[in-house]
C-alpha cells in the first residue's frame, strides 16, 4: 500500500466560509462557458465573504476544463483557448480565496467511446453507461497519471474526489482481480462461499486505491490536501489516514440541519477538520431553485456546533454565471457564520457520553454482506433520542472508543452485535471503574466471522444470559422500578424491531417483556397487537458492576424509536440515563427542537445551543424554514469544579444571569433564535 504522508491543514481548519458549485455538463450542451468572466466571478465571491471555493476540474460526464497536460479529455464546447482552471485559480489565489479543485472519477462519455473495455460490467454482461471499474486499467493508466499531471500544472490548494470508492461488489473487473490476488474462488453472488473474503478484499482494495489516489497527487505537489467525498463516515467508520487533508460529504436533502448534527457527531473525535456539505437547492443536485438564508443558516449552525465548517453546494449554469441574487443568500449565511467562526474555531466536545458506530456493522446485520450500511436506523435512533432529550453525546468507531474511553462517563452499544475481546475486556475495565455502559438487543453475540454465538459476550458485565430469539417484530415494555416512570404513560410500551430473550445471572430486573395478543390462528390483530400475556423473560435490567453499571434493553428501543416515533421511550430512556449516571456532566431543560453542545475551548466552557425548528413540507418537498420561531426560557446546569468568573451569550453579549451551587453553575438563556455559545470563564 502506498505511503501515508501528513500534510498542513492550518488555513482549511480556518476556513469557515467555502461554496461548492458543480459544474457538469453534457457532451450535447450549449453556450458552455460563453459568459465566464473569472474577476467578475472572484468578485462576486469576495462580495458574498467566500474563503475557498470549489473549482470543477474534472465533471461527471467525463470532461476536463483546463488546457494543459495531455491525459484526459477537454469538454468539445469549450471556448477556443479558454483554461477555466487556470483562470479562476489565479484571480482566486491573488484575493486570498482558495481553490479546492473536484475530481469526478466515474468516468463519462468519452470512456464509454474510446474505452468500452473500462466500462463497469456485471455477471450477467450489462455494462453500466459511463461507469468505469476501478480495477480496469482505467485507474493505473488514466486516472493516476491525470492527477499526477494535473498537480504538477495547477497549483491549488485542495482536491476534493467523488465516486473515488470500491462500492459496487458485482463488478467483473473486480472479481477478477480479486482471484488473482487471493487464489479463492470466484465470487459469482452472495451465496458463494468466497463472497465473506471478497467483500472484506473490497474494503481493503478501496482503501489502497484512496491512498494510491492521494499519493499520485502529492508526487505532482505535496502541499495539497485531499478528501473523497463520503469517505471515513459513519458508512464507513474507519480511521482517516494522515494524508487525509479534510472529511467533507454532500448530506442527504430531506432534512439537512438533522443530517448536518448526526454526520458531524460522528466525525469530531477523529481529529481531522471537516466539514459537512449542505446543498442550496430546494431539492437537491440538478435542482435550480434555491433555500432561503435562514434554512442554511440552521444547517451551517449544525455543523459548526458540533466542530465542523460550512461548505454549501450549488451549481453553476452552463455559460458560467450565478445570478446576483442567490450569492447575496450565501453572504447573508455568511455573516451569520462570521459571527460565530471565532468562538467556534478550535473548539473540542468535551467527552460525555459515547455511542459506538463500529465499523463491524458493515456485516453484522440481514443476511447479505454490503460495502455501506444500509441499516442505519439504531443509529439515527439513539441520535434523535438523545438529541430531543437535551443530552450530549458523539459516536464512536470501535478504534477511538478503545483510545479514548476512560475519557467518557456512559457508552451506548445500540445493538452492535460484534464487540472485540479487546473493547470488551476494556468496557469491564471501564465499568469496574466507576463508569456506565447501555447495551441493547444483541450486542456482544457474534464472532469475528460475524456468525451467532448463541451467547452474549459481555453477559458477565451485564448479569444477563442469551435465552433465544424473540419471534414477532414487535413487542412490549411493562415497567416495574417506579424510577423509570417519570413521564411516561401508564402502560406497556410497544417497541417495533429486533428483540432477544435474557434471563439474569446477577442483574435486577426493571421492566417485563410482554409479547402481543394473538388471535387463535397466530396473526396479529390489526397492523399489530397489544400486550398479550408476560414472555417470561425481562425487557430492562441492571447489573451493579465493581464501582459501575451495566444496563441491558431486550429491545432495541433505538430502531424503535426511529420506526415509530414512540415518545414514551425517549423519556424511558431519560430516566435509564439518570439510574445509570446520576451526576450528569450538563442537563438542559428545553424543548425537544433545542441540540446541546458542551465544549471546551482555550480555558473556557462552551453550551452550545442549536434551534432546530423546522416547518412541514408536504410530498416529496424538502424541508425549509423561511421564520425560525425562537426558543424561550432553556435552563440549563453545567458541572464545574470551581465557580466561574462570567457566563455570556454569544455572539449576542448577554450577561447572563447565573448561580453557582454543589458543583453546578446553572442559568437561563431567555431566547435562543437559531444558534448561541455560552461561553463560561
Amino acid at each position: 500500500m502506498a505511503q501515508s504522508v501528513s500534510v498542513n491543514d492550518e488555513w482549511y481548519r480556518n476556513s469557515y466560509r467555502k461554496l461548492f458549485f458543480d459544474y457538469h455538463n453534457y457532451e450535447a450542451a450549449l453556450n458552455i462557458a460563453s459568459r465566464f468572466n473569472a474577476e467578475r466571478w472572484a468578485d462576486q465571491l469576495e462580495q458574498a465573504h467566500v474563503q475557498a471555493v470549489s473549482l470543477h476540474s474534472y465533471c461527471n460526464h467525463g470532461w476536463r476544463y483546463y488546457r494543459k497536460g495531455t491525459t484526459g479529455y477537454i469538454h468539445p464546447g469549450l471556448p477556443e483557448g479558454l483554461d477555466i482552471v487556470d483562470e479562476v485559480m489565479k484571480v482566486c489565489q491573488n484575493r486570498n480565496i482558495r481553490v479546492i479543485a473536484y475530481f469526478n472519477v466515474h468516468g463519462g462519455e468519452p470512456m464509454d467511446q474510446y474505452h468500452p473495455d473500462w466500462i463497469l460490467t456485471n455477471e450477467k454482461g450489462e455494462k453500466s453507461q459511463g461507469v468505469v471499474s476501478l480495477f480496469s486499467p482505467y485507474f493505473n493508466e488514466f486516472l493516476l497519471p491525470l492527477l499526477e499531471e494535473f498537480a504538477r500544472n495547477y497549483k491549488v490548494d485542495g482536491v476534493f474526489f467523488d465516486f473515488l470508492r470500491a462500492d459496487t461488489p458485482d463488478d467483473r473487473h473486480a472479481k477478477q482481480k480479486f482471484v488473482r490476488d487471493t487464489d479463492k474462488a470466484y465470487p459469482v453472488s452472495p451465496e458463494n462461499p468466497s463472497w465473506n473474503d471478497y467483500i472484506h478484499w473490497l474494503l481493503e482494495e478501496g482503501k489502497r486505491l484512496r491512498m494510491e489516489a492521494f499519493d499520485a497527487l502529492h508526487r505532482g505537489n505535496p502541499d495539497i490536501l485531499t478528501s473523497v467525498n463520503w469517505s471515513y463516515s459513519y458508512l464507513q467508520p474507519e480511521i482517516p489516514p494522515d494524508n487525509v487533508g479534510f472529511l467533507s460529504l454532500d448530506i442527504e436533502p430531506e432534512d439537512q440541519v438533522f443530517e448536518a448534527s448526526f454526520i458531524a457527531k460522528n466525525w469530531a473525535t477523529l481529529n481531522k477538520p471537516f466539514d459537512i456539505m449542505n446543498s442550496a437547492f430546494l431539492q437537491w443536485w440538478g435542482d435550480w431553485g434555491i433555500k432561503p438564508a435562514e434554512t442554511m443558516k440552521q444547517e451551517c449552525a449544525a455543523t459548526m456546533a458540533n466542530g465542523g465548517r460550512t461548505w454549501i453546494g450549488y451549481q453553476i449554469r452552463p455559460e458560467y454565471f450565478v445570478e446576483n441574487a442567490l450569492m447575496d443568500e450565501f453572504r447573508k449565511t455568511f455573516d451569520f457564520v462570521m459571527e460565530r467562526e471565532d468562538l467556534c474555531n478550535g473548539m473540542v466536545p468535551i467527552p460525555d457520553i459515547a455511542i459506538l458506530n463500529s465499523s463491524s456493522g458493515l456485516f453484522t446485520h440481514g443476511p447479505t454482506l454490503h460495502l455501506y450500511n444500509e441499516d442505519l436506523q439504531s443509529l439515527r435512533g439513539a441520535f434523535k433520542m438523545l438529541m430531543e432529550s437535551g443530552l450530549h453525546f458523539n459516536f464512536l468507531n470501535e478504534e477511538v472508543l478503545l483510545k479514548k474511553l476512560d475519557q467518557y462517563n456512559v457508552v451506548i452499544l445500540p445493538d452492535q452485535r460484534y464487540i472485540s475481546k479487546e473493547l470488551a475486556d476494556a468496557l469491564r475495565l471501564f465499568v469496574g471503574n466507576g463508569g456506565s455502559v447501555i447495551a441493547t438487543a444483541l450486542t456482544g453475540t457474534q464472532d469475528n466471522t460475524f456468525k451467532s454465538t448463541e451467547e452474549y459476550l459481555l453477559g458477565d458485565l451485564f448479569g444477563i444470559k442469551l435465552d433465544g430469539q424473540y419471534t414477532y417484530d414487535h413487542s412490549y415494555i411493562l415497567l416495574k422500578d417506579e424510577r423509570l416512570k417519570k413521564d411516561v404513560l401508564d402502560m406497556a410500551q410497544q417497541a417495533y424491531g429486533q428483540c432477544a430473550l435474557i434471563g439474569t445471572t446477577s442483574a435486577q430486573v426493571l421492566a417485563d417483556l410482554w409479547e402481543p395478543l394473538l388471535m387463535k390462528d397466530g396473526r396479529y390483530i390489526h397492523l399489530s397487537s397489544p400486550p398479550g400475556q408476560y414472555t417470561g423473560h425481562p425487557a430492562i435490567t441492571l447489573n451493579l458492576y465493581g464501582k459501575g453499571r451495566a444496563v441491558f434493553l431486550s429491545n432495541d428501543i433505538f430502531y424503535a424509536y426511529a420506526h415509530r416515533s414512540q415518545w414514551n421511550l425517549k423519556n424511558l430512556f431519560k430516566n435509564l440515563l439518570i439510574i445509570a449516571d446520576p451526576e450528569r456532566l450538563i442537563e438542559m431543560d428545553a424543548p425537544g427542537v433545542v441540540e446541546v453542545v458542551l465544549a471546551k475551548k482555550d480555558n473556557s466552557t462552551q453550551v452550545h445551543l442549536v434551534n432546530h425548528y423546522r416547518e412541514k413540507a408536504l410530498g416529496v418537498a424538502n424541508t425549509i424554514v423561511e421564520h425560525v420561531l425562537p426558543v424561550t426560557g432553556i435552563d440549563i446546569k453545567v458541572r464545574m469544579d470551581t465557580t466561574p468568573a462570567s457566563v455570556i451569550q454569544q455572539p449576542e453579549g448577554i450577561k447572563l444571569k447565573w448561580k453557582y451551587s454543589d458543583g453546578y453553575v446553572s442559568f437561563q438563556v431567555t431566547n435562543l433564535e437559531i444558534y448561541s455559545i455560552v461561553v463560561i470563564e
